[in-house]
């Protein structure tokens, strides 16, 4: 079914992929990534519009904060 608002509600499988997301991301690959590979790509293919109704945090919002602590030693 498609959603007919662009912001939905937050169902319980999208914040577990959340939290899996946040954990591996900030925790894993983007620390190793971040100290040697000069480029980095991160594709999900099933991300939604970024924000949820309530202001819950979608995953191309939580890649993002995951990914720029890796790459601030730089800063």
């Amino acid at each position: 079914m498609k959603p007919k608002d662009v912001v939905w509600e937050l169902d319980a499988h999208s914040h577990g992929k959340h939290e899996v997301l946040r954990r591996y991301l900030t925790n894993a690959w983007f620390p190793i990534l971040g100290s040697f590979a000069e480029h980095i790509a991160f594709i999900d293919g099933f991300a939604g519009p970024g924000e949820y109704k309530r202001g819950g945090k979608g995953s191309p919002l939580i890649a993002l904060e995951a990914f720029a602590p890796a790459f601030e030693k730089d800063a």
